[in-house]
């Protein structure tokens, strides 16, 4: 059985390695669909009948997106702009890779995996979506 709770933030970042707009600072209204699995429904206590409350889906995944929101995320190789904000007093969120939704896609799973398998849920997919017409997709059990 899946269930997917869909999260909302505004984060900012750019891709030193773009050769089109991309590579200049600009943000985005991101979408985050994660979707989780369990063999079956609960059958006893609070839970009966879910996968997972969805209240503690979403305390689970809002550990991770408000650190996000309204941030910067920053490679920690891109020397042009991760000294400039290191600097600043503005929100940042380093990460070692370049932040593209395909590398987010895998770095929140990843970053989510632990507190779900905590309590026996496993993350089927994770979906980035950058825009409202476009998307990544990470999901290593396929």
């Amino acid at each position: 059985m899946k269930v997917t709770k869909k999260f909302k933030f505004e984060m900012a970042h750019r891709l030193q390695h773009h050769e089109g707009l991309c590579f200049n600072i600009h943000g985005h209204s991101y979408v985050v669909d994660v979707t989780i699995e369990k063999e079956e429904v609960n059958t006893e206590g609070p839970e009966t009948g879910m996968v997972m409350d969805f209240g503690n889906v979403k305390e689970i995944g809002n550990n991770l997106f408000d650190q996000l929101d309204h941030a910067f995320m920053v490679n920690t190789d891109d020397k042009a702009v991760a000294g400039f904000f290191r600097k600043q007093e503005f929100k940042t969120y380093e990460v070692n890779f370049e932040p593209t939704a395909e590398n987010m896609a895998k770095y929140i799973y990843n970053q989510l995996k632990p507190a779900f398998r905590d309590v026996g849920i496993n993350i089927y997919n994770v979906r980035v979506w950058e825009t409202s017409t476009a998307y990544a997709d990470y999901n290593p059990i396929k």
